[in-house]
């Protein structure tokens, strides 16, 4: 009874839910190859959405869907979802576009069966499992236990997807039909694949911050005397790739071989990333443009948290410009970034010192802090695979950054300066799995959220500074003992 009024709950929300209610319960996810999706409760409105998703999709889709092509068979179901008060709906949204739907529907016998559809663009990119993960997650808060999935036996794909979450605790055939019954709790196993499939697709994601091959800088008015301190900097490191720049007249004589160019929208290519140096106000419609011409990540190096322009929701602003664009945003009120190695070194950072490339990967929220730990690693000579200034982090955090360089040999010792935390389990399970293989420096912050978290990260292996010194300090040791390991005797 429990469990069926709470779906009712849903589907009386599903029907009045305002655009800033959908907002608020959205789940940010990254697809596979590296794209940015959302996860979202259905709402009314979507409906000639999921119509036209169900148009789009192969006959061979809708056969594995519905057990039959029929189209008329499939609009009946999406009305009666939207509608039902004991079924629970899920869209997938890519750059603001409903590409798939997963529904959740409560049975007599207090299971609920699940079924998923995506588009035919859109499949083999983990869509169908991040949308099992957050239906099993409603489920279990409205005391569901368990899940039931009926399956034609040569829908091949969706039987994995289903394997794959290690949730499966029973599996029955009858007819050509596997039915599939799952656990609502995700236990270790099913943790532990999760988590990896996040690592690689946050891996796949910030690659272009990562080894970038091509740049745009972008200032604003007022602004062009910073970014020529990051076309020095790129000089120094002896960046070899495409650089082209916004609103600095005379560029390439600060780097040989930069483009100048009139506006974003006019640069050619499909740059990996934009360093934009403006105010966080003024930044908004270059985010959108930046997606306009295919981007990967978008850096706001905005004067770090002085910027008044961080305030009034205009970082929230930012970050939904970037969901919206589908491009990944660092900061706003970064400092910049130092990353890559080589001939894709690039450091797009105007700071004072630039360490040279190594095995340190360093993040900081706190622009002050980073720019200070940054000076200091150049200071005594430690080697910097990837230096990120988050600033407000709203998109891209610590969290995603251990993600990505979970499996990264570049990296010899992860270090990360902490003021906010979106998901303390994900954290913990973050840190456990860095520490497995690369030893782990958090500093914490001035906000009251992270301390309580600081006893846990240190079970979880990973080494709790004071200070920004012996955070450094500390880098410092380890990644020499680390290279004195790995020399012959």
């Amino acid at each position: 009874m429990e469990a069926r009024a709470g779906w009712g709950r849903a589907a009386q929300d599903r029907a009045g839910l305002t655009t800033d209610e959908q907002a608020g319960r959205e789940v940010d996810v990254v697809l596979s190859d590296g794209r940015r999706a959302v996860v979202r409760p259905a709402v009314a409105a979507d409906a000639a959405a999921l119509d036209d998703l169900h148009e789009r999709v192969g006959e061979d889709a809708l056969r594995r869907r519905f057990f039959s092509p029929s189209r008329h068979a499939a609009h009946v179901y999406v009305a009666r979802a939207l509608a039902d008060p004991a079924t629970e709906a899920l869209v997938g949204c890519v750059r603001g576009r409903v590409v798939s739907l997963g529904t959740c529907a409560l049975l007599p016998d207090g299971r609920a069966e699940v079924a998923f559809l995506v588009d035919d663009e859109h499949c083999g990119l983990g869509l169908g499992t991040l949308l099992l993960e957050q239906l099993a997650r409603h489920a279990r808060e409205r005391g569901v236990a368990r899940l039931v999935a009926e399956v034609l036996a040569d829908n091949a794909p969706m039987l994995r997807v289903l394997a794959d979450t290690a949730r499966v605790v029973g599996r029955a055939v009858t007819d050509g039909v596997v039915t599939v019954e799952l656990t609502t709790e995700a236990g270790p196993a099913a943790e532990v694949r999760t988590d990896a499939r996040e690592c690689r697709a946050e891996a796949c994601s910030l690659r272009a911050l990562r080894q970038p091959a091509s740049v745009v800088l972008v200032a604003g008015p007022e602004e062009s005397r910073v970014v020529v301190r990051h076309l020095e900097a790129l000089a120094a490191t002896g960046f070899a790739g495409s650089v082209q720049v916004v609103g600095v007249p005379g560029a390439a004589r600060y780097l040989r071989g930069a483009v100048e160019v009139p506006s974003l929208m006019e640069s050619s290519g499909r740059p990996d990333l934009v360093v934009v140096v403006a105010p966080a106000s003024r930044c908004v419609e270059v985010v959108h443009d930046a997606g306009k011409i295919g981007a990967q990540v978008v850096v706001v190096a905005s004067g770090g948290a002085a910027d008044p322009g961080l305030r009034h929701g205009t970082a929230e602003r930012l970050g939904e410009a970037a969901r919206e664009a589908g491009v990944r945003l660092v900061g706003p009120g970064s400092l910049g970034v130092v990353v890559g190695a080589g001939e894709r070194r690039v450091a797009a950072h105007a700071g004072a010192s630039v360490p040279g490339a190594g095995g340190l990967g360093l993040a900081a929220e706190s622009a002050v802090v980073g720019n200070l730990a940054l000076g200091l690693a150049a200071r005594d000579g430690l080697g910097v695979a990837s230096f990120v200034s988050l600033g407000a982090a709203v998109d891209v955090t610590a969290e995603d950054l251990l993600a990505a360089w979970s499996d990264d040999p570049d990296i010899r010792v992860a270090a990360i300066q902490l003021d906010t935390v979106r998901d303390r389990r994900h954290l913990l399970r973050l840190a456990r799995r860095t520490c497995v293989h690369t030893p782990l420096l958090v500093l914490p912050g001035s906000s009251p959220a992270v301390r309580p978290l600081l006893p846990l990260l240190a079970h979880a292996g990973a080494v709790v500074c004071t200070d920004v010194d012996e955070l450094v300090e500390t880098a410092g040791v380890l990644l020499r003992s680390r290279a004195l390991a790995a020399t012959p005797t």
